[in-house]
């Protein structure tokens, strides 16, 4: 994964996008808990080469939760980063400047408050929307993360 720059990345979500009939979440075939829901996006009904990535995570026995929300653009050599929100909720996420909450414009990464990390998944996708302008129809439930 490459990151753009931050004035490029600024750019493409200037204006709103779509994401239309995101889907359901689907399990990780390598690990339990981890659900991830993927979209193209787009723009006037055309396609933006913008594609949207979320993956929500839950540990049942450390009680830890992990959402990365992430818009890429298509590109020749695969995807280019152009907005990502990242919390471990982690207690001990401070500790570790790298597990801090974040985000990244492009190939900028600005830290998030503390507060972030007791943040719900619908504080967390209320965010991502604000930044990034992606206009979801329908909004993308809560992952179950029940036994199967």
């Amino acid at each position: 994964m490459k990151d753009i720059p931050e004035t490029e990345a600024r750019s493409l979500l200037a204006e709103s996008i779509d994401c239309i009939d995101i889907g359901d979440w689907q399990p990780s075939r390598h690990s339990g808990g981890i659900f991830s829901i993927e979209c193209g996006l787009l723009k006037n009904g055309a396609f933006t080469q913008l594609h949207l990535e979320l993956i929500h995570s839950y540990h049942a026995k450390t009680k830890i939760t992990h959402l990365k929300f992430s818009v890429f653009k298509k590109s020749p050599h695969g995807r280019d980063r152009v907005f990502q929100l990242d919390i471990n909720q982690n207690p001990k996420a401070f500790k570790n400047v790298h597990n801090r909450p974040h985000c990244h414009w492009g190939d900028k990464k600005i830290y998030g408050e503390e507060y972030w990390l007791t943040w719900s998944y619908y504080d967390a996708i209320t965010y991502f929307i604000e930044q990034t302008k992606v206009r979801f129809d329908p909004l993308p439930t809560l992952p179950s993360f029940e036994l199967r």
